[in-house]
């Protein structure tokens, strides 16, 4: 349960995203948050120098991260704090990439609500604290059973006891010691960490009540001589207690009321403080000790102290595997353990809700040839095995599987190999989301999708047919007709007329770049930019631009010839559009510069330039960047949209009255 004040980090360069994702934390009812927000891994990485940080959420898209590598750069620096990235409709691959790699969780920009960040926050914090605690405590463990091999013959009595079994066998040891030595009682305590208090006490005899234990009653932090004695000497022996200092009087009462005669301490040390003591006590009777009996309770006080610490280390494993437990229990991911044979060997309740089976009844099920569904293994769903049907490859993958009734429920599976201390395979826990109401959104999206791109090319088409007639007659009534103010209605005719013809072939440009043409072939940038410009003759302005090519391209550069020539169109249609008017050289520099993997491309023109506020904003759809603009503000967004669907990236430099130029770099595919 998270009960303090959570400090997020928020590593999101787009400040409408950071600012939407801030304001979602912050309006989560009954959850402390505070949001620290940076636009950069450099900025981050100096924010977790110098501040605590509880979770981060990461942008995949950061200005100073190479693609795909920003997850990677992080965890190399900060792996112990959780992250959950955040990813893009278009980017889900990297996200589930970082998955992979040990990210807590993706979330989708645009998909994000209050519940959902909640949850996904809440239990990316709390796993990661279970996870670092549970392997803490592996290490204690480890370390106290390497500890354990050196300890000597009364180490024995410890092996393979239950923390349950270790305060008796601690008592039975103490009295072997007892009547080893021929004394009268013998005893051993850890002291706090935190104040030296007394606790995880143990004496033989046992007393008949509390205040017979020998020092119980005395807090540590009275005797600061006896512990200055003992972190210089390591051992503090008295034979006879009524002859013990002054300075120390309290502690000779308590020994003289108890009638101890001799008292022999040894201190067991930690990083160089007292941490546990063993004694020895005799009444009525001087002790008779040596540096043997000072290494028998050195030897067993140090057996004695690791099985405290390790009943303590299994009691809080115990308590962190409870709380383990009720996480997974109550989690609404499915969670299910496979073994090496592929049957199911643990499932969660919410796995068996999702798919309708008892937990006795989804246990020993084939979890390939039982629950997953026809359509997904029809469909090559088994891409993530291998040749062996190895279901150990940690992968992630969507497929249907099937429920107990028939029903498919499509999930996205998060597969994970389980290993034994020795590194080999023994199982994958997978964790599984259902995903059904999503796909079925998707599919009805994609169906609209597909029914509006068809609506708008063929009207579109439809509309095309007509106007053709419209500007044929007109031109032959402006061939025939010598009245100037009808050729003038004709001429506003004409001109509106072609004005609909080019907005209606944008709308099918952008209809065709939803699915683009998958004929690839070399490319000749020279002989498709000639080419471009002879096809565009038609265009009003075009004989008052000087074009120049600077054309540099050795070898053969593969890729979507039709994609590219319209990108080259539609930007030379825009430099056409906004060259100025009031100089006699408006001009636009070409130049390529292509080998067999890419090609880097410039259009640069001394046109009027574009506003740097604009920038952002001229590849949107319907975008007009000022008077000037007379198209249906589709031109650059179609650019935008063919240069991303040939993996390419475009950008803008742009003054205002010194002119623009177009970058863009393309891969040979």
């Amino acid at each position: 349960m998270i009960e303090k004040k959570v400090e997020v980090l928020l590593i999101e360069d787009n400040p409408a995203d950071a600012l939407l994702i801030k304001h979602t934390i912050l309006a989560i009812n009954g959850f402390s948050v505070h949001v620290s927000t940076v636009s950069t891994l450099a900025e981050a990485f100096t924010f977790l120098e110098n501040q605590s940080t509880d979770l981060i959420l990461l942008d995949l898209m950061l200005p100073d991260s190479q693609l795909g590598q920003t997850f990677e750069t992080l965890i190399a620096r900060h792996n112990q704090i959780p992250v959950v990235v955040l990813s893009g409709i278009d980017n889900r691959e990297l996200a589930l990439s970082a998955i992979k790699d040990g990210a807590q969780d993706y979330l989708v920009k645009g998909e994000i609500d209050d519940k959902l960040l909640e949850r996904t926050m809440r239990y990316a914090i709390e796993r990661a604290k279970l996870l670092n605690a549970q392997k803490k405590i592996q290490e204690d463990i480890q370390a106290q059973d390497a500890l354990l091999k050196l300890i000597t013959n009364i180490s024995s009595a410890f092996i393979n006891l239950s923390s349950e079994q270790i305060d008796a066998a601690i008592i039975q040891s103490l009295y072997s010691i007892g009547t080893f030595l021929q004394v009268d009682k013998v005893f051993v305590f850890e002291l706090s960490e935190t104040d030296d208090a007394i606790h995880a006490y143990y004496q033989w005899p046992e007393p008949n009540q509390p205040i017979d234990y020998i020092l119980s009653n005395i807090p540590l932090r009275e005797y600061w001589w006896l512990m200055k004695k003992l972190h210089a000497e390591g051992v503090i022996r008295f034979y006879d207690t009524s002859q013990l200092p002054s300075n120390i009087d309290h502690l000779r009462q308590v020994l003289q009321t108890q009638n101890i005669r001799s008292f022999m301490i040894t201190g067991l040390f930690n990083q160089n403080k007292v941490r546990a003591i063993i004694g020895l006590a005799t009444v009525g009777k001087p002790g008779q000790w040596n540096t043997e009996t000072i290494s028998l309770l050195n030897t067993s006080g140090e057996v004695f102290y690791r099985a405290i610490k390790k009943k303590q280390t299994e009691e809080k494993l115990k308590e962190s595997e409870r709380r383990y437990r009720s996480l997974v229990e109550n989690i609404d991911e499915g969670l299910i353990y496979v073994g090496l044979d592929e049957r199911i060997q643990f499932a969660n309740q919410s796995m068996c809700n999702m798919l309708g089976y008892t937990y006795d009844e989804i246990i020993g099920k084939n979890f390939l040839n039982d629950l997953f569904h026809s359509e997904g293994l029809m469909s090559g769903g088994l891409n993530l095995f291998s040749g062996k049907r190895d279901l150990l490859l940690k992968s992630q993958y969507e497929i249907p599987i099937r429920k107990k009734n028939g029903e498919k429920v499509w999930v996205i599976i998060h597969n994970h190999p389980i290993t034994n201390n020795k590194g080999k395979k023994i199982g994958a826990m997978g964790t599984l989301v259902n995903i059904t109401d999503r796909k079925g959104t998707e599919e009805k999206l994609k169906q609209a999708n597909e029914e509006l791109k068809t609506f708008i090319y063929r009207t579109s088409h439809d509309l095309r047919g007509p106007l053709a007639s419209v500007l044929g007659i007109t031109n032959l009534a402006h061939m025939e007709i010598t009245d100037i103010r009808a050729l003038q209605y004709f001429a506003y005719i004409n001109k509106s007329t072609q004005k609909l013809d080019k907005t209606l072939k944008s709308l099918i440009d952008v209809a065709s770049i939803t699915q683009p043409d998958e004929k690839y072939e070399a490319v000749d940038f020279r002989e498709l930019i000639i080419e471009v410009i002879d096809n565009m003759n038609y265009t009003n302005g075009l004989e008052n631009l000087s074009i120049q090519l600077d054309i540099q391209q050795i070898n053969n550069f593969i890729s979507n010839k039709q994609g590219i020539s319209h990108i080259f169109e539609k930007l030379i249609e825009n430099a056409v559009s906004y060259r100025k008017l009031d100089i006699p050289n408006p001009s636009l520099l070409i130049k390529v510069d292509a080998d067999q993997e890419v090609a880097r491309i410039e259009l640069e023109d001394n046109g009027i330039g574009i506003p740097k506020e604009l920038h952002q904003k001229i590849f949107t759809m319907f975008f007009k960047g000022g008077e000037r603009s007379r198209g249906s503000g589709l031109g650059l967004y179609i650019v935008d949209k063919l240069v991303s669907s040939l993996n390419g990236k475009i950008t803008i430099d742009s003054q205002v009255n010194v002119g623009s130029k177009f970058s863009f770099t393309l891969k040979s595919l």
